[in-house]
C-alpha cells in the first residue's frame, strides 16, 4: 500500500505534475487499473489539458471503458484489445526459449491441478483470434462452455479433458 495516498484524483494529479514539472518534452503517462482512483476521469482530463502528453490506460476489464465512463473521453481515445499469446505463439516462444521452465511457470504456474481451466482459456482465446463471437449456454440442461458463431455459422464446444488412469 505504498501508493495508497494516490487513490484520489487530486493527489494523483498533483504527483504527476510534481514529477513532470521540469520536463519540457512530451510526457508519456501509463496508468494501469486506474479505476481504483476516485474520480480518475477528472484527473485524466486535467492531465490531458495541462500537459503535453500521451496517456495510456490499461485494464484487464472492459468495464472501465464501457457505458458512462467513456463519455469523459469521447473523441479522445482509441481502444485496443490485446490478447495473450495464441497457442501457436506460445509454442513458438516455448521452442525458442529451449523449453525454458520460467515460460512454463508463467503460463501454468501453480495451476497444475486446474489444467482444464488453462486449456479451456487457450481454446477460448484461439476462437476469439479466429473471429468467432463466443457466448455460454445450456443444451438439455447441460452447460456448454462456448457457443461459437462466425459468419452466421455456429458450433457448440464442451471441453472435456480425460486423463488415462492405471487400473
Amino acid at each position: 500500500m505504498r501508493n495508497a495516498h494516490l487513490y484520489s484524483a487530486a493527489a494523483l494529479y498533483d504527483e504527476v505534475i510534481r514529477r513532470t514539472r521540469k520536463t519540457e518534452q512530451k510526457v508519456y503517462l501509463f496508468f494501469d487499473e486506474i479505476q481504483e482512483v476516485d474520480a480518475w476521469e477528472k484527473c485524466i482530463h486535467s492531465l490531458r489539458v495541462d500537459l503535453d502528453c500521451d496517456i495510456y490506460i490499461t485494464d484487464s476489464n472492459a468495464r472501465l471503458l464501457s457505458g458512462e465512463l467513456v463519455t469523459y473521453l469521447v473523441g479522445r481515445f482509441v481502444e485496443f484489445v490485446i490478447y495473450p499469446f495464441s497457442f501457436s505463439e506460445f509454442i513458438e516462444l516455448y521452442r525458442t526459449t529451449g523449453a525454458d521452465l520460467d515460460v512454463r511457470e508463467a503460463v501454468i504456474g501453480e495451476n497444475q491441478k486446474d489444467i482444464n481451466i488453462v486449456l479451456e482459456n487457450i481454446f477460448f482465446m484461439e476462437l476469439l483470434r479466429r473471429g468467432y463471437v463466443l457466448t455460454v449456454g445450456k443444451v438439455a440442461g447441460k452447460e456448454i462452455d462456448f457457443v461459437c458463431v462466425k459468419q452466421k455459422k455456429s458450433c457448440i464446444f464442451r471441453s472435456r479433458i480425460c486423463w488415462l488412469r492405471k487400473t
